[in-house]
C-alpha cells in the first residue's frame, strides 16, 4: 500500500515511485519472488499507474526486457497497453477545444 500511496500522491510522487522500483528492483524482486504472481503484478501497477506518454512507455519496455518476468508478462503488456491508450488519448484530447482556457471559463459560466 505504500507503493501506491506514493504514486498516487502526484506526479512527482509517480516519477520517484518508477525510479524506486527500478533502483531497488532487485531487492524488491527478492523479498517477492517466492509469493504469488499477484504481489508482484501489485508492484508494477503501483510503479507504471498513470503515466501517459509514448516515451514512457518505451522505457518501461526497455526496463522489462532486460529484467524479464515470465509470471509477470501479462500485467506488464496491459501496463504498456494502457500507457500507449492514454498516451493516444491524451495527444487526441490535446487537439479539442478541451485544452484551451476559455472553454473551462465559458464552461464554469454556464454553470
Amino acid at each position: 500500500y505504500l507503493m501506491m500511496s506514493v504514486s498516487n500522491s502526484s506526479r512527482e510522487g509517480l516519477d520517484m515511485m518508477w525510479k524506486f522500483f527500478t533502483s531497488e528492483f532487485d531487492a524488491i524482486y527478492g523479498m517477492v519472488k517466492s509469493a504469488s504472481p499477484s504481489i508482484m503484478d501489485a508492484v508494477i501497477g503501483a510503479s507504471t499507474a498513470g503515466f501517459c506518454s509514448e516515451e514512457k512507455a518505451t522505457e518501461i519496455e526497455a526496463f522489462f526486457e532486460k529484467h524479464p518476468l515470465p509470471s509477470n508478462k501479462r500485467t506488464i503488456s496491459q501496463k504498456l497497453e494502457e500507457i500507449r491508450t492514454n498516451a493516444q488519448f491524451l495527444t487526441r484530447a490535446l487537439q479539442t477545444n478541451l485544452a484551451q482556457e476559455q472553454f473551462w471559463k465559458d464552461l464554469h459560466s454556464i454553470a
